[in-house]
């Protein structure tokens, strides 16, 4: 090594071994001022970074310099718009930084004003403006609240047909003396705008007079921005395009007597691959191994609806159906809906062929409010057991005409996983069945679920279910196998196999009933990733008279969720908490889905 290299890294060394209590070591800037208070000298303590203890006098003066700039900041954030605040360095041992701090008064709003630079007949007052914003004279001069404000009147203005309005920019006036600001805001209003007519894209399949029921206004009105707001989600909600949109034109197409000017309504639509198929799998110890095939065309009649066939292969079941969707026949929200379902079942209860057929309207108040009413017609061939006293079965064709009532309103977060809210939904259903079974009854079943996040980041959800039905009027031997009641399985009480709780025969045979009580409760845990535990213990009784709570059964057991896009696939094990001789010990359940 040569000799001054020699002494350069002996001179580092030394410097190093001079300050070994530094390293490591953090310090912040302290605080004083006889004036700043105690709360405020914790507000911008708080917003101080830590930063390595200064070895010198200039890294302290830098220190203090970058910690004034945070002070002022916080200062005029909270309306001290008059501090004054110095940044030194104390040359002690160890060596700090200080900030000395004069506040000020904090300052209020003196007035609040608006001033349009294009003054016109018609626009909104001074006085409507300044009612509907937060900020009023005498309010602390929060530099937060006052740019809120700005855009509080730009959307005001647009809300009353301003559609290109704008608040540019704001002048302050200030009094260091006295502590008060004056504001005002200034004001672009642009012209009043109406809407005049939508225009739809050449070429596209979707009729233009079918979509003009989404359009929610009529060319006249005075624009709004929830008007085009509300259109544009109608148009996504509608599933036919891959992009959607709907905007004022770029210029108006004439100006009115009365000074306001009409645009029209220019749509941008990029319609979707008209078929779609679905698949998917389901797995159990109870009801074994099944598959589904979904076809569906969309926009089939060019008026938004779309034909669909499904069908099911499973151990116990065999369908296929097909369904008619017509949205928006009746107005928007108010929808035609026609099915048919040709139906093989082979249960431990029953053997069925059923030919079902039925149409029905079902209205959406909002997204969260629904329901629907129709028509349903059967006809079923069945093997069904009708007494608990006997093992006979009895064959049986029968032909059931019924209307059905349901309502449905949802208030919880996600319709595929939801963490937080509540669901309720009833369904009626006047019956007549003539054949071999000659009754007139009234089926019901309601279930309510709510959601409860909790724990930290709410990772941890209580969900819990109350289910109950009851068929009024006819015997438990009158009713069809398929309006009976049945409970046990994984969409119901797990642990027990498909349609194990309730009546049986003498023999052991499943024979449902005329009511039925379910109850769910969940704890569920996103553990970590797309990875979520489950524990959860359901409940359920089925009973042969109209009202009852006979031989309730219990199951209990954990399971596992693993997140997707098209929600968590579930796989749950269960046990029976009070196991019969009909009962195996232990139940498993793979499916898509939360079990509710």
């Amino acid at each position: 090594m040569r000799p001054g290299v020699r002494s350069l890294a002996i001179a580092a060394a030394l410097a190093c071994l001079s300050c070994p209590l530094a390293w490591g070591d953090t310090s912040k800037v302290t605080l004083a001022g006889d004036a700043l208070s105690e709360e405020l000298a914790s507000v911008i303590s708080d917003a101080l970074p830590e930063e390595d203890a200064p070895v010198s006098a200039f890294q302290a003066r830098r220190q203090a310099d970058r910690a004034a700039d945070i002070a002022l900041r916080v200062l005029n954030s909270r309306a001290y718009f008059a501090a004054d605040v110095t940044a030194r360095a104390i040359n002690t041992n160890p060596l700090s930084a200080e900030l000395m701090i004069e506040p000020g008064p904090q300052f209020t709003l003196s007035s609040v004003s608006i001033r349009y630079t294009e003054p016109q007949a018609g626009q909104p007052s001074q006085n409507e403006i300044l009612a509907d914003i937060d900020i009023a004279p005498g309010d602390i001069a929060f530099p937060k609240a006052i740019n809120a404000a700005q855009k509080d009147i730009t959307a005001l203005l647009r809300e009353k047909g301003y559609a290109f309005a704008d608040t540019p920019r704001r002048e302050a006036i200030g009094d260091r003396s006295a502590g008060t600001l004056e504001v005002i805001y200034v004001i672009t209003p642009g012209p009043k705008v109406a809407l005049g007519n939508v225009k739809y894209p050449d070429g596209i399949r979707t009729k233009p007079t079918w979509l003009g029921r989404l359009e929610g206004f009529n060319p006249g009105e005075i624009y709004t921005p929830s008007a085009l707001s509300q259109f544009n989600s109608r148009l996504a909600s509608t599933r036919l395009f891959d992009l959607a949109s709907a905007s004022l034109a770029d210029t108006p197409r004439e100006t009115l007597p009365d000074g306001r000017e009409v645009y029209d309504v220019i749509t941008t639509l990029d319609e979707r691959k008209r078929n779609t198929i679905a698949t998917g799998v389901s797995l159990s110890t109870d009801r074994g191994l099944g598959a589904t095939i979904e076809l569906e065309r969309r926009n089939f009649s060019r008026r938004g609806d779309s034909i669909s066939a499904d069908l099911t292969i499973a151990q116990l079941e065999r369908a296929l159906g097909l369904k008619w969707d017509r949205p928006h026949e009746f107005g928007f929200g108010r929808n035609l809906t026609f099915g048919a379902a040709f139906a093989e079942e082979e249960t431990d209860a029953f053997d069925s062929l059923t030919l079902d057929l039925r149409a029905g309207v079902e209205v959406e108040r909002t997204p969260q409010v629904n329901f629907a009413f129709g028509l349903e017609a059967a006809q079923v061939r069945e093997t069904v057991r009708l007494s608990q006293r006997t093992a006979d079965a009895a064959d049986r064709d029968i032909t059931l005409a019924n209307v059905y009532v349901a309502g449905q309103r949802d208030q919880s977060d996600s319709r595929l996983d939801p963490k937080r809210g509540w669901r309720a939904d009833l369904r009626l259903e006047p019956t007549a069945a003539f054949g071999d079974s000659d009754a007139n009854f009234l089926r019901t079943v309601g279930q309510v679920r709510g959601y409860l996040p909790f724990g930290q980041a709410e990772r941890t959800v209580l969900a819990g279910r109350l289910r109950l039905g009851s068929a009024f009027g006819a015997s438990l031997s009158d009713l069809p196998s398929d309006r009976r009641y049945y409970s046990g399985g994984g969409g119901s009480v797990r642990g027990f196999a498909f349609q194990a709780i309730g009546p049986r025969t003498d023999d052991g045979e499943p024979l449902g009933g005329r009511s039925l009580a379910e109850a769910s409760l969940e704890l569920r845990w996103a553990a970590w990733g797309r990875v979520g535990l489950v524990g959860f213990v359901d409940a359920g009784s089925v009973s042969q008279s109209e009202l009852g709570f006979e031989d309730v059964r219990t199951g209990a057991g954990f399971g596992v969720r693993y997140q997707t896009a098209a929600g968590p696939i579930r796989a749950d094990i269960a046990v029976p908490v009070d196991r019969s001789d009909f009962d195996d010990p232990v139940q498993i359940y793979l499916s898509i889905g939360q079990a509710f």
